[in-house]
């Protein structure tokens, strides 16, 4: 529990009873944070969560959620819970303050969730995750790996297909979501191109690999899966994923909370 909570002092946690709990229980494979108001849209949203938690618990797949309310007393924080065995309240302020602080949220509610055993993040856009799996048919949402998203075959900027692998090897990887009719992103890539240049130069045995997932849909919803000739000319080590695959490494981002991932690859 010291992992995502840090170290608290007795009766961190509490029931909807107001009795104190145990803590997180070995059998929760991922663990949420629940950052709450009151407000008609936290009820509604912490109903759907706890609707979640009780559909996976029949299949034996344990989703715990710590109820974190941002304006309530402890008594009312325990008051305000959905009547479910898998929520429980945090009564510390300084350690709601904390979390809210070191997890850099903007909006409530929100839901953060976590793998119980370690610790690790899994998601901040849980609220998102639970709407789109209603039935919790993915537990535990852990999202897929970027070698495993990316698919086997690229597009180089030449035009021709490659092994990803071979492709990537021993290069650091940058997946830039971009749409090439938008002033911001052509802005992104002035600058962008201006780091790329150096880095070549200073980089030249072990070059740093620039890898686009054209994200682009003008206003006149013509989707390209590919950088423009102009991209194609600055940006020479530059390849593409298929269309399908460009989806669905941009969806696996925004839920892990990011639009620009950098990753080394070494297969």
């Amino acid at each position: 529990m010291d992992k995502i909570f840090g170290v608290g002092g007795p009766g961190l946690l509490r029931k909807k009873d107001g009795s104190v709990a145990a803590g997180v229980p070995a059998s929760a494979r991922v663990v949420g944070l629940f950052f709450a108001s009151s407000n008609a849209e936290t009820t509604a949203a912490a109903a759907r969560v706890a609707d979640v938690c009780a559909k996976t618990l029949a299949r034996g797949q344990v989703l715990w959620v710590v109820y974190v309310s941002l304006d309530a007393e402890d008594a009312e924080a325990c008051a305000a819970m959905p009547d479910s065995d898998m929520f429980v309240a945090l009564t510390q302020p300084g350690v709601r303050d904390r979390l809210w602080a070191d997890l850099k949220l903007t909006a409530s509610p929100s839901l953060v969730l976590f793998e119980g055993d370690n610790g690790r993040l899994i998601t901040k856009n849980g609220l998102r995750v639970i709407r789109e799996d209603p039935e919790g048919v993915k537990y535990p949402w852990v999202p897929q790996t970027l070698d495993a998203l990316l698919g086997d075959v690229l597009v180089q900027s030449s035009g021709r297909e490659a092994n990803r692998r071979e492709v990537l090897a021993g290069k650091h990887v940058g997946l830039l979501f971009a749409a090439q009719w938008s002033q911001p992103s052509l802005k992104l890539l002035e600058k962008l191109y201006v780091a790329y240049k150096s880095i070549r130069q200073r980089r030249s045995g072990l070059l740093t690999f620039i890898f686009f997932c054209s994200a682009q849909s003008s206003p006149g919803n013509r989707v390209s899966s590919r950088p423009s000739r102009t991209v194609l000319c600055r940006f020479r080590d530059c390849a593409c994923v298929s269309r399908q695959n460009t989806r669905r490494v941009r969806k696996d981002c925004e839920n892990a909370a990011g639009h620009l991932v950098c990753q080394a690859l070494h297969k």
